[in-house]
């Protein structure tokens, strides 16, 4: 009768060989001489149809056939891949599912070019692309240049208006509200002007007066106004808190109702 002999051959697996008693003694002497091996059978083999299915290009410049670098290439299909080609002009999409693309290709310095391509299953789609020269128009830019005034700028009036407390009002703001002071201050949040009698007074809120500063000195007005104190066109900025707002630059008193700061016009 055959019978059965486990054989272990360094392999985490066994191999159950049938034989009659007469071979079994040849065939262990062939695999202890090493003249025979058995090895795992190879594990099946996945379904690899995606990485088989490929499309490759190259992208240059015309006239010239230079290879462009950084150019964003998409293909649109079944798939949507998006690339951006190497020093050498190359792109490659691995893993494509077969069917027709749109495939399309961008870059700053040239024209954008867009192109259908069939891609068959199993096989690679090779793409050739030359692209003209000629910068891609972009949308208009609007850019606004605000003058900023270099007496402004020399005492922390554009730095302390940048934390956005209290009111600013530079020179273009004073030269479209009149010629006085009080006519600059009137219409700004915060600040009353008043008429008594032929003058005109500045309040705050709670209806009681600030306190000025010119060129970063306390004025004392000694029942003068501000419209005594300069013509607007002499002004070059004019900063307004409310009481609680005051910065430490103009506490070198009791500011009980806010500060009014001026900044004259200088030479030059």
């Amino acid at each position: 009768m055959p019978r059965l002999s486990p054989v272990l051959l360094g392999l985490p697996i066994f191999v159950l060989v049938a034989m009659s008693a007469p071979r079994s003694h040849a065939l262990a002497e062939r695999v202890a001489a090493g003249s025979l091996s058995l090895t795992r059978p190879p594990a099946p083999r996945r379904d690899d149809q995606d990485e088989a299915t490929r499309v490759v290009g190259k992208v240059l410049e015309r006239p010239g056939g230079a290879a462009i670098e950084g150019a964003v290439v998409r293909l649109v299909g079944p798939t949507k891949r998006t690339s951006v080609t190497d020093s050498a002009g190359e792109f490659l999409f691995v893993g494509v599912a077969p069917g027709a693309y749109r495939l399309s290709v961008e870059h700053i310095a040239y024209e954008g070019i867009s192109v259908t391509i069939p891609v068959e299953d199993r096989t690679t789609t090779s793409v050739g692309i030359e692209i003209p020269v000629g910068a891609i128009e972009l949308e208009p830019v609007e850019v606004t240049v605000t003058r900023r005034s270099w007496v402004l700028e020399s005492v922390g009036f554009y730095e302390r208006m940048d934390k956005g407390i209290g009111r600013f009002l530079s020179k273009p703001q004073l030269d479209k509200r009149g010629a006085r002071l009080s006519d600059v201050l009137r219409g700004v949040p915060g600040v009353r002007v008043r008429r008594a009698g032929g003058r005109y007074l500045v309040v705050m809120r709670g209806g009681c007066r600030p306190v000025y500063y010119v060129d970063g000195q306390r004025w004392e007005s000694f029942g003068q106004t501000v419209d005594d104190l300069a013509a607007s066109a002499n002004v070059e900025g004019v900063e307004i808190y409310q009481a609680a707002q005051v910065p430490a630059i103009y506490r070198s008193g009791d500011v009980p109702c806010g500060v009014i700061a001026f900044w004259m016009r200088r030479g030059g």
